[in-house]
């Protein structure tokens, strides 16, 4: 397994560790430009995404990823995040509506188990801790102009809606760990950029988002 990481910390740190390729990039040069350039490196059939605070452990179980991949119309499958408790143990759903300003999407939590695969329900909105068809991530693709942590969490699911089967599957997960990232410079440069959702809501032809 080869690990890819794209660096744009103020201090990078060189990784130096067999089957890891470690890119350094310009300071801040935002969210989806490293996940561009991570990305464009990979040479197998299927990619795992993970934040940089994810901790692996014994429920980390990637081949049931794969398998579900391999054997299943599926292109995308998302994995539980723990915190204590598990702060991703549900599925949540774009729902169409309307308004006086026009249609609107909103994402939702409802259970919609999938037919043939116990712990797995389908998804549009999920956290970053995934593994997807790596043709199917370069046909999504990433605004190059998203720098913002908040706004590109959602805005990669709203341009996966309709290239994407995505379940949340419950039976494999990973820890996260913020506070070993966690600074003042980290969560000034996090939140810099705000939620950005005017510009994110004009750019897709979308007038509202709620949870």
């Amino acid at each position: 397994m080869t690990i890819i990481v794209a660096d744009d910390s103020l201090q990078i740190q060189k990784i130096s560790k067999p089957n890891v390729k470690h890119y350094s990039m310009p300071y801040t040069s935002g969210y989806f430009a490293g996940r561009n350039l991570a990305l464009s490196q990979v040479q197998t059939e299927f990619v795992l995404y993970v934040d940089d605070d994810f901790i692996f452990t014994n429920e980390t179980v990637l081949k049931k990823m794969a398998d579900r991949l391999r054997n299943y119309p599926i292109t995308l499958v998302a994995g539980a995040v723990h915190n204590g408790v598990d702060i991703a143990g549900r599925a949540n759903v774009m729902e169409i509506g309307y308004s006086k300003k026009g249609m609107c999407y909103r994402h939702k939590q409802l259970d919609i188990a999938h037919p043939y695969l116990p712990h797995c329900w389908w998804t549009e909105l999920s956290l970053n801790f995934f593994m997807a068809r790596t043709k199917t991530l370069q046909r999504i693709g990433f605004d190059q102009n998203t720098v913002a942590y908040n706004r590109g969490h959602a805005e990669f699911w709203i341009d996966a809606l309709g290239k994407s089967n995505s379940i949340f599957c419950n039976d494999v997960g990973v820890d996260h760990e913020s506070k070993s990232v966690t600074s003042e410079t980290y969560e000034e440069d996090r939140n810099s950029h705000g939620y950005q959702w005017r510009k994110l809501m004009f750019q897709n032809n979308m007038c509202d988002i709620k949870s």
